[in-house]
């Protein structure tokens, strides 16, 4: 499952929002393998709301001879992309919103990308949970980072995108909010991070239906609080 994909035919991002079936069908293209995607349009699963997104078609093993990922992103045997938690999507959801709300300098929707690939010093490649990807070719990653994490692990992968010209706010939920990272955190960055809180919804009374707007992004989710002592400017 993934929010975004590219054009075939063009190379060009495509969020799943933006889709457009009389323009994009048969051209959605998977970012990270040579296989084609489908579109699935939001809708509720279970009593859940399920935000539009895209199904890779790929069943070879990941990544493929083209591209190689850090470890981190093969956990239980995995063999192709790494599924993500509704938590971890909602947050990419939430923080691209901040990021269009808080920027001073009024950010454009179309510099926000989700899954945005780079190359590390390596030679391996990230994935980019949110990136602002600026007209001039400046690019400042946002990463959500709710499993269990070190200090020191977030220092090299902070590390890596410094050393390519990328800034990286950190934000911490869940396992990865502790207080070892939030003082690393303050060390390195010489702010606080910000932290998101979860709080589990019961939507079992929306179980058929469109979704209503005012529904939406409930998933596990009732309400994201942003924890900080930091100017909103300061992760722009």
């Amino acid at each position: 499952m993934a929010l975004s994909c590219i054009l075939k035919s063009t190379g060009k991002y495509l969020d799943a929002k933006n889709y457009d079936p009389q323009k994009h069908r048969n051209d959605t293209w998977d970012k990270f393998v040579d296989s084609p995607v489908f579109y699935r349009k939001d809708h509720w699963r279970t009593g859940t709301y399920v935000r539009p997104h895209f199904v890779s078609q790929y069943k070879g093993n990941f990544p493929d001879t083209k591209l190689i990922f850090d470890p981190e992103y093969f956990k239980n045997n995995q063999t192709y992309s790494p599924r993500e938690s509704w938590e971890h999507i909602e947050g990419k959801f939430y923080v691209a919103e901040y990021c269009l709300k808080c920027a001073s300098d009024g950010l454009k929707p179309d510099c926000i990308q989700f899954e945005h690939l780079v190359k590390m010093p390596s030679g391996k490649y990230r994935i980019i949970d949110v990136a602002i990807v600026m007209a001039y070719g400046d690019i400042f990653a946002h990463e959500i980072q709710l499993a269990s994490i070190t200090p020191e692990q977030l220092e090299a992968r902070s590390e890596d995108y410094r050393n390519i010209g990328i800034d990286v706010v950190w934000w911490l939920g869940k396992s990865a909010n502790t207080q070892a990272n939030r003082e690393w955190h303050g060390d390195y960055f010489s702010r606080l991070p910000p932290v998101l809180l979860f709080t589990e919804t019961d939507n079992a009374s929306n179980t058929e239906g469109e979704a209503r707007d005012d529904d939406k992004n409930n998933y596990f989710i009732s309400n994201i609080d942003t924890i900080t002592d930091n100017d909103e400017d300061d992760y722009f």
